[in-house]
């Protein structure tokens, strides 16, 4: 869903488009290749993928609030601050996001069993995403991306509660 940020802060922002470019470059390519492996270190250091994740989760949930909220006041500098905050916040998990088969002790012989069910939910927004924030867009305007941001930051919460469920699951077996 943060492929969105860049209509956004072209759309309703009003950045030129060639900086809306260097923001999808920059989450697609640069947060990708930097931060999943730092969340990956980080999740080694800690050895609790899961605490990470829901760090993560929170903290992209809040900056999304704090785009949704105060997107133009923040001015542009701000928004695109907020923006980077986020992708970074993103591909932190995006790189540990199958550690937790680790924690959960799942048995290496049924990892792939696992992830293909996991990916079959964990993707299934993606079926139907954009064409609902399209819709949004279309039906709604410039208001479609607070339904947009809104979703994206129920996400972030589902991410909050699975790690949660999972770093109390371990803290009980410890």
């Amino acid at each position: 869903g943060s492929t969105l940020m860049t209509t956004y802060v072209t759309d309703v922002l009003l950045i030129t488009g060639t900086v809306g470019t260097l923001i999808a470059t920059f989450r697609t390519y640069i947060a990708r290749a930097i931060f999943s492996p730092v969340g990956g270190i980080l999740s080694d250091k800690t050895k609790q993928p899961s605490k990470n994740i829901m760090i993560s989760s929170i903290i992209t949930a809040v900056l999304i609030l704090i785009l949704m909220l105060f997107g133009k006041q923040l001015g542009n500098i701000g928004a695109l601050v907020v923006i980077i905050a986020i992708s970074i916040t993103i591909y932190m998990n995006f790189g540990v996001r199958w550690s937790t088969s680790e924690e959960l002790k799942i048995p290496r012989k049924l990892y792939g069993s696992v992830i293909g069910v996991a990916s079959i939910i964990g993707y299934a927004p993606d079926f139907f995403m954009h064409a609902m924030f399209g819709s949004w867009i279309d039906k709604h305007g410039a208001d479609g991306y607070r339904f947009i941001f809104m979703f994206l930051i129920f996400l972030a919460l589902i991410g909050v509660v699975t790690s949660f469920v999972i770093s109390q699951k371990n803290k009980k077996e410890a």
